[in-house]
């Protein structure tokens, strides 16, 4: 079973609910996921604000000790891969944050977030995580910015490598780029990375790009409800023993959409299950070696997302729709993220507006940061509720 979510109504209204999680500060949604699994993320909640503009104060700020809540602001370039702490919550302000130049390396870290930013153009990977624990990744975006993607120049978006473990990556757009993200770096990873890289894939946009959707060798990693476009040498590859699970995900003109049993390029074989109904429009199937509910006589290779984290996947068929609205930078509060649901319509003279808390309760003095809804009623009876964003 993996239907877990269920509804609450008030004043009219409909929220979409999920398990229970601790509210974050300056961050907007809830983390879910392995990122979540027996773990409370909390990033930098709770520590002190550090507002960056230039590249030595995000520098700065990453390279603090303790929790540090870090709000990039516009774009800001840097010239060499900063290194971030534990404990850390980076997020976008408004709709133009941009990390350009270079990119952010975790090294024996945890509890981190990064939450809407437009990662572009590092000559390394833009974001790494090695011997990492708990990051969330979630509405950033992933690019050359432009350039050509096949150029040397670049190396991956994002790799999680050398035992890093419970992560999170949602709501991300990646595009303009070739190997997108790596998964343990070599065949003789195996005594780190084995059963390791535990990460959670969902309602991202891999959007063109050419291979590595990801490319995973010995890990466990479950992808659902992901929108895959035009990826033009392959989309997934499952490599050296991995388990990825291949759940309700939407492939469009997509020419391997995943390697399994056969493995890819020296790397051995790895274990691609497929479960729901993932739907190949104009591509090639993917390259499963059996359905998740009838997995190798041997169990110590088979799992179950619901073992580590609930969750809530839907049909395929609606994938690319909501992902192309709703996934990469600039994109939260946009209608239909948090399940909010308008009843009634109105129109006319505007009688009064009321502003609650996605928990039903009026905000009264002063906006919090986060989603909250907009109630109007018109002198006509009418009224509507409307979802927005409010912006620090």
């Amino acid at each position: 079973m993996k239907q877990f979510t269920y509804y609450a109504s008030f004043l009219g209204l409909f929220v979409l609910l999920s398990s229970p999680v601790k509210a974050l500060d300056h961050v907007i949604g809830t983390p879910d996921g392995f990122v979540t699994s027996n773990y409370q993320l909390t990033g930098g909640s709770g520590g002190a604000i550090a507002d960056v503009y230039t590249a030595s104060e995000l520098a700065d700020a990453l390279d603090t000790e303790g929790k540090i809540i870090v709000r990039v602001h516009g774009e800001i370039r840097i010239s060499s891969e900063l290194s971030c702490r534990s404990h850390k919550t980076i997020v976008g302000v408004g709709d133009n944050a941009v990390i350009r130049g270079q990119g952010i390396a975790l090294n024996k870290r945890e509890n981190v977030i990064f939450q809407n930013i437009h990662f572009m153009q590092s000559g390394d990977d833009l974001i790494k995580l090695n011997n990492t624990q708990h990051v969330w990744i979630d509405h950033c975006s992933f690019s050359d910015g432009g350039a050509d993607p096949s150029s040397s120049d670049f190396d991956g978006t994002l790799d999680i490598c050398k035992g890093s473990d419970l992560i999170t990556v949602s709501y991300c757009h990646f595009f303009n780029h070739s190997k997108n993200i790596l998964m343990s770096s070599s065949d003789g990873s195996g005594n780190s990375d084995r059963d390791k890289l535990r990460t959670t894939f969902h309602h991202n946009y891999f959007d063109g790009t050419y291979q590595r959707n990801p490319s995973v060798r010995f890990g466990i990693v479950h992808l659902y409800n992901n929108y895959f476009a035009g990826n033009t040498i392959y989309s997934i590859a499952s490599r050296e023993g991995a388990k990825v699970l291949v759940e309700d995900n939407y492939f469009k003109d997509c020419a391997h959409p995943g390697y399994g049993k056969s493995g890819y390029a020296d790397s051995g074989p790895g274990f691609l299950w497929t479960r729901g109904t993932n739907i190949f429009d104009n591509s090639n199937e993917a390259e499963f070696n059996s359905e998740l509910n009838a997995p190798p006589a041997n169990p110590s290779v088979s799992y179950t997302p619901e073992d580590y984290y609930p969750y809530t996947s839907v049909d395929a068929g609606g994938i690319p729709a909501i992902v192309v609205q709703q996934a990469g930078a600039g994109k939260l509060g946009e209608e239909g993220q948090t399940g909010v649901q308008t009843v009634c319509s109105g129109k006319g003279k505007v009688v009064s507006e009321t502003i609650y808390s996605v928990s039903g309760i009026p905000v009264k003095t002063g906006f919090p940061q986060g989603v909250l809804i907009k109630k109007t009623v018109y002198e006509n009876g009418d009224c509507q509720t409307a979802k927005f964003r409010h912006v620090y």
